[in-house]
């Protein structure tokens, strides 16, 4: 049943080199049995990059009954929306007493599943009568789908599938292994939640967008089953960029919801050689480093022996994302890895934390 009312504290930042860039100033109130969060903002780093942060406390607080602020208030009907274009968390705050009061903070927090914070945003009130209720308003400068793996954030997938003519070299019919890739693509497809999107491009020679965003799994999964080589890609090329550029164009068409990250999924079977055989590695990489830039998650796989292991890996959006498929009974498996990692189990936990000054 003690606190402290009036608690300094100091942010210090170093680089590198442990020389100190800049050091923030703050105080707050710490209400007794109870976690609060500290917010610092716009901090000038004076053009250097932070290696390590330090945060110290006044040594000597002044500890004394107090009563818990946090609990003077409620919190109620807490929604995120447009995560991944403008986030707004929107909220109503509830004063529980008799008597106004005036400079309330709040601070929203994301945990993801493990408790994990994962990002945060402030906003003030300036005053809130007794038994009265105002809305609570938080947003951030950049899109945070990415940042919050949570199931609970829809996700729009993009599968690009190479469908040159080696994908048919095992034979047999159906033809192998384009059989098998097609039946896991479907499968992958169908695990996906009501929430979710999902759409298809194929490259080759050339690449196209054959069905775009859309919640209709079943329809997806049709459709990937219809997919085969065209007659003149059987002696053709594999142009892994533009399978990503028109995988990425949709990601960003009007079809896709604000509200979900943005996943693309590559297959390829065989050496990038085209638009241009000497540059077309390079060429996918610049395409798929760009779209990274912009939130895009990349997962790759590479399915046989006569892939570019280092090329598949640089793809992806980081090296567990990057799969190597030495034979195609390993697919499924694959895409059952990406579902996983795409969201990750259990809720995402949104904390607001309430503070009013007390010291004054």
């Amino acid at each position: 049943d003690v606190g402290v009312k009036d608690l300094s504290y100091r942010f210090s930042f170093y680089d590198e080199r442990g020389s100190l860039i800049t050091t923030i100033d703050g105080h707050t109130t710490l209400p007794p049995n109870d976690v609060y969060a500290l917010f610092e903002d716009r901090i000038d780093l004076r053009g250097a990059v932070p290696k390590r942060v330090e945060l110290t406390m006044d040594p000597n607080p002044v500890w004394e009954k107090m009563s818990n602020v946090r609990k003077q208030f409620s919190i109620t009907g807490t929604l995120l929306k447009s995560a991944d274009f403008e986030p707004r968390l929107n909220a109503s705050i509830t004063n529980q007493t008799l008597d106004s009061v005036e400079n309330v903070e709040a601070i929203a927090t994301i945990f993801d599943a493990k408790n994990h914070p994962l990002t945060a945003s402030r906003t003030f009130v300036p005053r809130i009568d007794g038994k009265g209720t105002e809305r609570l308003s938080f947003t951030w400068p950049e899109p945070i789908a990415k940042t919050l793996r949570s199931c609970e954030v829809p996700t729009d997938v993009m599968l690009a599938i190479d469908l040159s003519g080696s994908i048919n070299d095992d034979g047999g019919t159906p033809p192998e292994p384009l059989a098998t890739v097609l039946k896991a693509a479907q499968s992958f497809a169908g695990r996906l939640r009501s929430q979710d999107q999902v759409g298809v491009a194929t490259f080759a020679t050339e690449s196209k967008v054959v069905q775009g965003l859309t919640t209709d799994t079943k329809k997806v999964s049709d459709l990937i089953g219809t997919l085969r080589v065209e007659p003149k890609e059987e002696r053709g090329s594999t142009n892994t960029g533009d399978g990503i550029k028109d995988g990425v164009i949709e990601l960003f068409s009007e079809r896709h919801n604000p509200d979900a990250r943005k996943v693309l999924v590559v297959l390829t079977d065989g050496i990038a050689n085209a638009p241009e055989e000497d540059t077309a590695e390079e060429y996918a990489l610049a395409l798929a480093n760009e779209s990274k830039k912009y939130g895009i998650t990349i997962f790759s796989i590479g399915l046989g022996k006569n892939v570019n292991a280092e090329f598949v890996r640089s793809l992806a959006s980081d090296p567990g994302y990057g799969y190597l498929a030495v034979d195609r009974s390993t697919l499924d498996g694959i895409y059952r890895a990406i579902s996983t990692a795409i969201c990750e189990d259990g809720a995402a936990v949104i904390d607001i934390i309430p503070k009013i000054d007390v010291s004054r």
